[in-house]
């Protein structure tokens, strides 16, 4: 079950379309088969309109389309002088160095270790041309789990096996799953439990952004949401500094998960399905890849909107400016939680966030707006957002009032501040 509650109406219903869209389960999963074929690395072309850039398996001079991924990765480019293996090989992929697009993209076709008996020497990921790449962290910890990690072989040059097999994507973005790309997820899980050591587990989880150096830098407010779910109860989890066996142990154990939105709510695809979840919205465009998890785990979710939108920016990379909002404001008071402490909501707090909004925005985009043409299917949502967002900081973007150090430097804000002065 989803409430849209405390979302803008346009926001809400933006997100409904996608909860109610095309996507659906398969269960008619297939591989290809080649003998002879190339794996290619990524590569960057001229006038790339892909995400990640060219690669890819080629077999008999062709370009395979299965070894793609829409939007992401595809597509032939020329090459000379690859090494010749006598190997029998899975295709898995670009190894994506994001955590999230490595549990959305990067897993996708590991279906096939856990689905097919018959032996085969590596399972080999690519990587950009001439970049080495080392699996460690939490990406090594996951291909343990699944127990393929010493046969995994990472490529940045062109590399010609004996035989490739081509698996068809668990999860293709928008329009299907599969209960294959599920079990991934669950043999991880299983093995996970079986490992982690015994602490105390928490009823209330929120993964928070407070620790990750990009987030610090794009994003206000952070502090203001942990110390928030803090205050009603919940254990705060940085990701990036638990292990991935410590991560699922709390997600498993936990009664309600919570996240601000991007990527860090994809880590739900190691809780049990239907588990019961709140996900703060840092943004009015859609993620629609959190939207299809969504339905591949059949969450129970409660979105919020609680940020403000000054700028389009592009859903990537922010800034973002969380705010204890009038959404957030209604979700307190109906779930009968405690408000965050004075500070929180005071004028000081809201100008320090603004101040660190204005910087990172400049600094993304200087002078120009931070949109891109996909956008424009959600112009109503972000204006709506916009105007929503004027009856807070109204003042300060209109410029009645002072929010950064060069303001106290500018004429005009003395001649205000002195009038008000006369005028008591």
């Amino acid at each position: 079950m989803i409430d849209y509650t405390y979302l803008r109406p346009k926001k809400a219903e933006a997100l409904k379309k996608w909860h109610n869209g095309v996507f659906h389960e398969r269960t008619d999963l297939s591989w290809e088969e080649y003998d002879n074929a190339v794996i290619l690395p990524i590569r960057r072309v001229e006038n790339e309109t892909l995400q990640f850039g060219h690669g890819g398996v080629i077999a008999n001079g062709q370009y395979m389309e299965s070894s793609g991924i829409e939007g992401r990765v595809g597509g032939y480019y020329p090459f000379q002088g690859a090494v010749i293996r006598d190997e029998t090989v899975v295709y898995c992929g670009y190894l994506v160095p994001q955590w999230g697009h490595f549990l959305i993209e990067g897993v996708s076709r590991l279906w096939y270790c856990l689905a097919n008996p018959q032996d085969v020497d590596k399972y080999v990921f690519i990587t950009r041309e001439n970049e080495s790449t080392e699996v460690k962290g939490n990406y090594r910890e996951f291909l343990d789990l699944l127990g393929i990690l010493d046969k995994v072989e990472i490529i940045n040059h062109p590399v010609e096996y004996r035989k490739v097999y081509v698996p068809e994507l668990g999860y293709s973005r928008k329009y299907y799953y599969s209960e294959q790309y599920r079990g991934i997820f669950v043999r991880v899980v299983e093995r996970a439990l079986e490992r982690c050591s015994l602490f105390e587990p928490s009823e209330r989880v929120f993964l928070s952004r407070g620790r990750f150096t990009k987030a610090k830098g794009a994003e206000a407010g952070l502090e203001m949401l942990d110390h928030y779910f803090e205050k009603n109860g919940y254990k705060i989890l940085y990701p990036e500094l638990l292990s991935l066996t410590d991560l699922v142990f709390y997600l498993q154990n936990a009664k309600i998960c919570a996240a601000e939105s991007g990527t860090v709510p994809h880590n739900f695809l190691f809780a049990q399905q239907g588990k019961q979840c709140i996900i703060v919205e840092r943004q009015t465009t859609v993620n629609e890849i959190q939207a299809n998890i969504d339905i591949i785990k059949v969450l129970s979710v409660i979105y919020i909107d609680g940020h403000y939108t000054i700028y389009p920016v592009n859903a990537g990379y922010g800034p973002y400016c969380m705010a204890y909002n009038h959404c957030f404001q209604q979700f307190t008071k109906e779930h009968q939680y405690s408000s965050p402490d004075t500070y929180y909501v005071s004028h000081r707090y809201l100008r320090k966030c603004l101040k660190h909004y204005m910087k990172a925005y400049r600094d993304a985009y200087q002078y120009r707006w931070g949109l891109e043409p996909w956008m424009m299917m959600y112009a109503d949502a972000i204006y709506e957002a916009y105007q929503d967002t004027l009856a807070d900081l109204d003042d300060y973007l209109s410029g009645r009032k002072p929010f950064l150090p060069i303001h106290y430097l500018q004429l005009r804000y003395w001649k205000q501040a002195i009038k008000a002065w006369l005028f008591k």
